[in-house]
């Protein structure tokens, strides 16, 4: 028995990524949007590391039957960048103002790349009683860094209920990157105080993205803030693998 049931017309699934600092949720107002016209998965992305995060989706994945596009929201770009190289089912990759990292690349290193981004100074750690440490945004930051676009009352309800970010998912080096094989979208806010705007147009000119929808204005928090730019963005993903194929006589 698979997950997700196909429909004759073979559109795809499509598995929706959360990233840190929040849950699956974020996505409610894209799922909300796109019910009528796909299956959708969202994934429960425990944001624990590259590994770990990548054995939970891969086996999501293996309960998803047909093709599959992946679709990750800011760390749940690194899940989908990993785990879109264990199946031939996945398709396409959407990015959603998120990260994508190259091989070996972690994602400290990367955030570091282009100024801009004020995350690292509203992390407050916690250590954890087996080792390591997880990460939490402060509450009173949490609005201006990853959800300026947002009222303020929802930004707070955002905070309040944040999972948070182990370390680890920081600092430990991704794998193979599946936009090398894959065709892929972007979309991001130009206001976006998390991940610099600058590294979304650089990380997508070195993936090849076959469309880059860049939303003035928007913050981080774009599934919940612009999920009609988020929508249209997938959507143009799942034309492109529903494309009839041209019946060609043979000579």
């Amino acid at each position: 028995m698979t997950l997700a049931e196909r429909d004759t017309d073979n559109k795809p699934t499509v598995v929706l990524v959360h990233g840190a600092f929040e849950d699956g949720s974020v996505w409610d107002p894209v799922v909300e949007r796109l019910s009528d016209d796909y299956t959708l998965v969202v994934a429960a992305n425990p944001v624990r590391g590259v590994e770990t995060d990548n054995a939970s989706l891969v086996g999501l994945l293996r309960i998803t039957e047909g093709p599959v596009i992946l679709v990750g929201h800011s760390w749940g770009g690194v899940a989908i960048t990993n785990a879109g190289c264990v199946t031939d089912d996945v398709k396409a990759l959407v990015y959603v103002s998120a990260l994508a990292p190259d091989h070996r690349e972690n994602v400290a290193g990367l955030l570091a790349r282009f100024p801009g981004s004020r995350l690292e100074d509203a992390l407050v750690p916690a250590q954890l009683a087996e080792g390591g440490t997880d990460l939490y945004v402060r509450p009173d930051r949490f609005h201006e860094v990853l959800a300026a676009d947002l009222p303020e009352p929802v930004a707070r309800r955002l905070a309040a209920r944040q999972r948070p970010a182990h370390s680890a998912a920081l600092t430990g080096p991704s794998g193979d990157p599946a936009w090398r094989r894959l065709p892929n979208w972007f979309v991001y806010g130009d206001a976006d105080e998390s991940i610099p705007p600058a590294l979304h147009a650089f990380q997508a000119r070195r993936a090849g993205a076959a469309e880059v929808r860049v939303v003035k204005g928007a913050s981080h928090a774009l599934p919940l803030s612009q999920p009609d730019a988020v929508c249209q963005t997938i959507r143009a993903a799942a034309r492109v693998l529903t494309l009839p194929v041209p019946n060609i006589a043979p000579d």
